[in-house]
């Protein structure tokens, strides 16, 4: 009898260490031929995710994108009016919108009246620039046309030197710039 319960002991040994096997052997091919994913994966996945949308959500407002644009344009404009002032040796005006600006200049020499249409850097004529809907253009003082004469120095429309001009475009924030009144600089 006693080796017959050593047999049947040795038996369930066997069977249980059998089952063991089976066991590992199923957990170690779980990784390559398992289904689905780990936890460790999907809270990687998840942190990932988090922090594209925290860095690509603030820059889908477009509204910032264009007051900056528009700005750089109205900027460039107001320049560009100078220096062909100075090259035509003409005046240059600009005429100022609540949401456009357009650059004109005198046909002829010693004339303040902006007759002619400029023709862009880009090549189109009238040289015009319009601001997107939410973006506002405004001047202090308060100004509806800035000329520039032959010399490339600001003046108003009763042909007195302009006194110092902020020009501020508003949408989502405010960017101004400054026409300097002897020099005609702009910054």
């Amino acid at each position: 009898m006693p080796r017959a319960r050593d047999q049947q002991s040795r038996a369930r040994l066997l069977a249980g260490a059998a089952m063991v096997r089976r066991k590992l052997r199923f957990n170690r091919n779980y990784g390559r031929n398992g289904t689905g994913f780990t936890l460790i994966e999907l809270v990687v996945t998840l942190i990932v995710v988090a922090i594209l949308a925290v860095i690509a959500i603030p820059r889908l407002n477009t509204r910032t994108f264009d007051t900056v644009g528009f700005y750089q344009e109205v900027l460039s404009s107001v320049r560009y009016a100078q220096k062909e002032a100075v090259a035509k040796r003409r005046v240059a005006c600009v005429i100022l919108g609540a949401n456009s600006v357009t650059v004109r200049f005198a046909k002829n020499t010693g004339v303040f009246t902006c007759d002619t249409d400029l023709t862009s850097p880009r090549g189109a004529s009238p040289f015009a620039v319009t601001a997107s809907s939410g973006v506002t253009l405004s001047s202090v003082p308060s100004i509806a046309t800035l000329f520039f004469d032959p010399l490339g120095r600001p003046f108003d429309a009763a042909g007195v030197s302009s006194p110092q001009r902020t020009i501020s475009i508003t949408g989502d924030g405010t960017q101004s710039f400054v026409i300097e009144p002897e020099t005609g600089y702009v910054h």
